[in-house]
């Protein structure tokens, strides 16, 4: 008999896989953070001349992998989730959480990596070459400084172009005289070089400009999640205490609120999204918070129908009589029962903005971003679906199937609820 596989026993999995697969990148990893802390004591103004987030992110990733691994080993008995068995959307919702959380660990290069061009564009899934690297050991009595080697490693996780240093090639063939071919090219090691290869697997293919798709997909994936995350942030506030003060207060504000909020929602949401986005720009945070407004309405009505009929009973009334402020009468009273609707719209409030997003980010609405989204892959591999399929195809797949575990769980948990 097949023992019950758990979902802790799934995420032991994941984190073992991942550390695994990718532990070079871990070493670096711990490595950049040892010369950061020493640069810190000895370099002046080290983080304002030299720290970036990227860099942050790329050390904080191993950290949550081991602490995940950890606190899952340990809570497993008593978190009674861990002790759930494992089915398609939970496994699919525990991909997505360390895909946000762990992203420069599991993606393999950065997403704005452009390789040569002449080898890499438009290569297939699962397509493999050759990375050339070209070490300078001219000066082996040279010891490099700490600043030096902190450089040399925050270069490693940042690096965003290629050069003669560092490039991709069908094949790499080293004769005696130590000169490199890459693709019918010659080029010849300087003096005092060395050349190490390794192989470069891209799982997903490249796009027109030779970046990993893989790479990209992760990236775009924790920015959609992160944008998904904070507007259903900006809804959850908009909606509750509008709905509290409409349902709480007297019936003139409550008719004006909901008068207002019956206007808004007569008037489709996106053609709102896009009047602002004209007006205020298409920055990031533009686009969160115009997201985040634009879908507070049904919790809205949620909220007031559910502060209405709660209102009068006894223990509100006590709670007024004791002196508590109504911002506290929101938070001790009403908020533990409201909970419970609240999450099941959030949730699918949460799906609707990654539609959203990806829609205008299509429609190239959002800006130009550090890091990919879904609707700008497939915007830009809309163009080459003859050559390239897979550009278009995969980040499809991707955000179909993070609606459907999204939908999936909100559904779970509003069943569980009733």
């Amino acid at each position: 008999m097949i023992r019950k596989f758990y979902i802790w026993h799934y995420v032991v999995f994941i984190t073992s896989a991942i550390f695994i697969l990718r532990f070079q990148e871990v070493l670096n990893s711990f490595t950049l953070l040892y010369y950061s802390i020493v640069c810190f004591f000895t370099v002046e103004n080290f983080f304002i001349n030299y720290y970036s987030f990227s860099q942050l992110d790329q050390i904080l990733s191993p950290i949550i992998l081991f602490a995940i691994l950890v606190l899952v080993i340990l809570k497993r008995n008593r978190w009674k989730f861990l002790s759930s068995r494992i089915c398609f959307s939970n496994a699919m919702l525990i991909v997505l959480i360390f895909t946000f959380l762990l992203t420069p660990l599991i993606a393999p290069y950065n997403p704005n990596l452009q390789f040569n061009l002449s080898v890499s564009k438009l290569l297939s899934p699962f397509s493999s070459k050759k990375i050339g690297l070209i070490v300078d050991y001219s000066d082996d009595n040279y010891t490099p400084t700490k600043i030096e080697k902190y450089i040399h490693f925050k270069s490693i996780f940042e690096r965003e172009v290629v050069d003669e240093n560092y490039f991709l090639a069908d094949s790499i063939i080293t004769s005696n005289d130590i000169n490199i071919y890459q693709r019918n090219t010659e080029i010849t090691l300087p003096n005092g070089s060395n050349l190490k290869t390794q192989n470069a697997l891209f799982i997903f293919g490249t796009d027109e400009f030779g970046r990993d798709i893989f790479s990209r997909l992760i990236y775009a994936t924790r920015l959609s999640l992160f944008i998904g995350a904070l507007a259903v942030g900006i809804t959850f506030i908009l909606g509750l205490i509008l709905g509290f003060i409409s349902g709480y207060f007297s019936k003139l504000i409550d008719g004006v609120l909901n008068r207002f909020t019956e206007m808004l929602v007569s008037v489709p949401t996106i053609f709102l999204v896009i009047l602002f986005l004209a007006m205020f720009g298409n920055s990031l945070m533009v686009v969160i918070i115009l997201l985040g407004s634009a879908g507070w309405m049904s919790l809205f009505k949620i909220v007031r129908g559910e502060v209405i009929s709660i209102k009068n009973k006894n223990f509100i009334t006590s709670s007024k009589l004791i002196g508590m402020s109504n911002w506290k009468i929101l938070i001790n009273d009403f908020l533990p029962l409201l909970l419970p609707s609240i999450i099941v719209n959030l949730v699918f409030q949460f799906a609707n903005v990654i539609i959203a997003e990806s829609a205008l980010s299509f429609l190239g609405l959002t800006g130009n971003h550090l890091y990919p989204t879904w609707g700008a892959m497939i915007h830009q591999g809309q163009f080459y679906l003859e050559q390239a399929w897979w550009i278009v195809l995969l980040p499809s797949i991707f955000l179909i199937s993070t609606l459907i575990v999204i939908y999936d769980f909100g559904r779970k948990f509003e069943l569980k609820e009733i």
